[in-house]
């Protein structure tokens, strides 16, 4: 019973703190929102892809944590509020497109792609203020004052970089994107991902990013990440914007890999560094299951159980000496887990 108010005392606070994050403009036209738009911050076309009867599974169905629901509806999954229809149905038409969606994209085509991503997190990072202020459980173990700090800082350098896309779009700044890595596996993966992140070890392990570092002084650099399946095939798709200078090491790095080893790596990325990955129900419960994968799914920037001390029964088993690495990880590239459409 006590479990349960918890739980009921955590998803109202989830609940108004989501209320609280909803613009009264859209972010990219500047008009008043009057209806609430469900932009998908992944490809509708792409989850629908590999949703059974409609349903998905998130994150929460690896993480395992009670207060979350591990599956939801096409409709809702991986869904942000900070735009106006008019805008949802015509700023992406030129990424979200079956006819070019596994074609190498161009300049506009990531363009709109980081855009969609930098809303997602502008979003995000909205929610968790308010979340602060609503006093949620586990801030008593958070240092609030470095997270809103933190907060801050990322929502400056994303709207900075939100403004900076906006006008490449529009054709009035010179394009710049560069590919780290691209490829079309000819077959359906279990997954679906759209995300932007910021890297902060290359893949030697060597720290290309200090992660605790609140230099005002510093942007945050970011990279964007794609895993699209659809029409019988998988597009994969890691880029960044080179202003972004920190990763141009890192580019040749990946451009110079085996295949298998740079494979390996985003293989990492998108469960170390993401949370907006969603899976089809029919995903392998070999992966599902696997400790490892377990366990980096509650990670965070390398300490287990998201660095936060062991509050009930169920934290003490994902807890761990070292940080889960990318040769642990099962690779949900391989053909062997492709889903059979």
């Amino acid at each position: 019973m006590e479990e349960l108010s918890k739980k009921i005392n955590v998803q109202n606070k989830v609940k108004i703190a989501r209320q609280g994050a909803k613009p009264k403009h859209c972010l990219l036209c500047g008009k008043e929102i009057n209806q609430i738009c469900n932009s998908h911050s992944v490809p509708y076309m792409v989850l629908n892809t590999l949703a059974e009867d409609g349903m998905l599974y998130n994150k929460n169905k690896v993480a395992e944590i009670s207060y979350f629901k591990c599956e939801d509806g096409i409709k809702r999954t991986g869904t942000f509020h900070y735009i106006c229809r008019d805008c949802d149905s015509k700023e992406f038409a030129d990424y979200e497109n079956p006819e070019t969606i596994l074609t190498r994209p161009n300049d506009l085509m990531m363009a709109e792609n980081a855009i969609k991503n930098l809303l997602l997190m502008i979003s995000q990072k909205k929610y968790e203020r308010e979340l602060c202020e609503n006093d949620i459980q586990y801030l008593p173990f958070v240092n609030i004052q470095q997270m809103l700090k933190g907060n801050e800082l990322d929502t400056r350098d994303y709207l900075d970089d939100l403004e900076y896309f906006k006008q490449i779009k529009a054709g009035k700044v010179e394009y710049g994107f560069q590919i780290a890595y691209w490829e079309v596996l000819p077959f359906v993966c279990p997954i679906a991902v759209q995300g932007t992140f910021t890297i902060y070890k290359d893949m030697k392990g060597n720290q290309i990013i200090d992660p605790y570092d609140f230099d005002e002084k510093k942007k945050n650099q970011s990279v964007h990440l794609c895993v699209f399946p659809f029409n019988g095939a998988t597009v994969i798709l890691l880029f960044y914007h080179k202003r972004d200078k920190a990763y141009k090491q890192l580019w040749h790095q990946i451009n110079s890999s085996k295949r298998e080893d740079a494979l390996k790596y985003i293989n990492y990325l998108v469960f170390a560094l993401t949370d907006n990955f969603f899976f089809s129900k029919s995903i392998s419960e070999t992966i599902l299951k696997d400790d490892a994968f377990v366990r980096l799914s509650r990670e965070y920037m390398e300490q287990p159980n998201y660095g936060l001390p062991a509050i009930n029964e169920n934290d003490y088993k994902y807890l761990s000496n070292k940080p889960v690495s990318a040769d642990e990880l099962p690779m949900i590239f391989d053909e062997k887990y492709a889903i059979k459409q």
